[in-house]
């Protein structure tokens, strides 16, 4: 059975990494606002139709109740792709939460592109932010054109500026 945190009340928000915070708010805009009225549900190690997920956040954007998903790995990037690539047509959203810095998660995506095209998010646990988000696939279209929009970024040698978090 996974393990579940339920999020009723504005000040309990404090309590999730900035990351997490901006993900709720982008997706989950009634949750993210009036808590109390739509609980944000977050469930650790749910296993879902087969698939065992790392993270599953269930909250609520107008009349449509949103199911994120996340794989969170410490740095095995390739495993979480495949995993991502697997488990995303489960759910509305979904992100890889990488213990990397952001211009290393760019700098990887220049050989794996193909999970832009799936419209999985990515964050940096490291730098606390997300660094690609998330497109439900009605709006995959919007993804592929933001991938190709960042595509020539991710063709050039510049890794970026670090992060002295």
């Amino acid at each position: 059975m996974a393990d579940m945190v339920r999020i009723c009340h504005v000040e309990e928000l404090a309590l999730l990494p900035r990351w997490l915070k901006q993900i709720v708010s982008h997706h989950c805009s009634d949750s993210f606002h009036e808590p109390s009225k739509y609980p944000i549900e977050i469930e650790l190690r749910r296993k879902v139709q087969g698939f065992e997920v790392d993270m599953v956040v269930t909250c609520r954007s107008g009349k449509r109740v949103n199911r994120i998903g996340f794989e969170l790995k410490k740095s095995d990037w390739a495993k979480a792709i495949k995993q991502a690539m697997e488990r995303r047509a489960l759910f509305h959203y979904f992100y890889i939460v990488l213990d990397m810095y952001s211009f290393s998660i760019l700098g990887m995506l220049r050989s794996h592109r193909e999970a832009l095209e799936y419209g999985i998010g990515f964050v940096s646990a490291r730098d606390n932010c997300i660094v690609i988000k998330s497109y439900t696939k009605a709006n995959w279209r919007e993804s592929r054109s933001y991938a190709y929009t960042i595509l020539p970024y991710l063709n050039t040698n510049n890794e970026g500026v670090e992060s002295h978090a």
